[in-house]
């Protein structure tokens, strides 16, 4: 999609930036009534599309809730965690039984 719609008053619409998607505000929902947009640090994909219209759809029913949140965080996106090998997890294992076990036999936990 190249152009992006007018949104109806009032109410949150999707852009795209250079090929990335943001969220626009409208400026009635907060007091500086200045234009607000959430990059959602997403391509303009049939993937990111959908994932920027339901959380468009979380802000419009805030929206329309009167429970918008004016710092924005509830609606970015979350940092996926680390995901941990079997090793590293060991690594932590053997870190916290080493002051319960003797010297002798935490050898054989790091072999």
């Amino acid at each position: 999609m190249t152009k992006t719609e007018r949104a109806p008053d009032g109410e949150a619409s999707i852009v795209v930036r250079s090929g990335r998607l943001r969220l626009r505000i409208p400026r009635s929902t907060h007091s500086s009534r200045k234009q607000k947009e959430i990059a959602l640090n997403m391509a303009d994909t049939p993937a990111g599309r959908t994932v920027a219209a339901q959380t468009l759809a979380k802000i419009q029913l805030d929206i329309y809730n009167g429970e918008l949140d004016p710092t924005f965080v509830k609606y970015k996106r979350k940092k996926i965690a680390k995901q941990h090998t079997v090793y590293d997890l060991w690594c932590q294992y053997v870190a916290y039984k080493q002051p319960t076990i003797k010297q002798t036999t935490l050898h054989y936990y790091t072999e």
